[in-house]
């Protein structure tokens, strides 16, 4: 018998978080919770449940040195929640949750964000290596991702 079905939906804020946002329908099938940053865009709901990491930007020495934190908090929500699945588009902030995640044997669905039409992002480049379904929204995107789907989220 398999396990029931959970989905942890996580993004960083903005168009991220807004391609989440167009997989609500999911939400109503399955049980899930949401892992974002904690910006103003966030209040937009995906899921009742919802954990928000600090922001993150690649850019500012600031954010690497709340990454320690962010790793920690990731492990105890993975441990805590128990996910069968996690569904991501990026980026930086929730990196650790889909590494950790499968690590830990979950499976990990990553959705190329919709700006990307030519060129791969970092954490997309990351997670193509050991994502069990990688979705690009364009058809171009497969020449830089061969294994990935073509599957729109807009």
């Amino acid at each position: 018998m398999s396990k029931p079905i959970k989905i942890l939906f996580c993004s960083s804020s903005g168009g991220h978080y807004w391609n989440i946002l167009h997989l609500k329908n999911l939400v109503d099938k399955y049980p899930s919770f949401v892992v974002t940053e904690k910006t103003d865009f966030c209040e937009n709901k995906i899921c009742e449940k919802k954990y928000l990491l600090p922001m993150l930007n690649r850019k500012t020495f600031s954010s690497y040195l709340k990454i320690p934190f962010v790793v920690i908090k990731s492990i105890f929500i993975l441990i805590k929640e128990k996910p069968t699945h996690i569904i991501s588009s990026g980026a930086f902030a929730v990196f650790p949750l889909l590494l950790f995640g499968k690590i830990l044997g979950k499976k990990i669905i990553f959705l190329e964000t919709y700006a990307r039409v030519n060129t791969p992002s970092l954490v997309g480049k990351l997670t193509y290596r050991f994502a069990d379904l990688f979705l690009v929204q364009y058809q171009s995107m497969q020449k830089v991702y061969p294994k990935a789907k073509v599957g729109v989220v807009l």
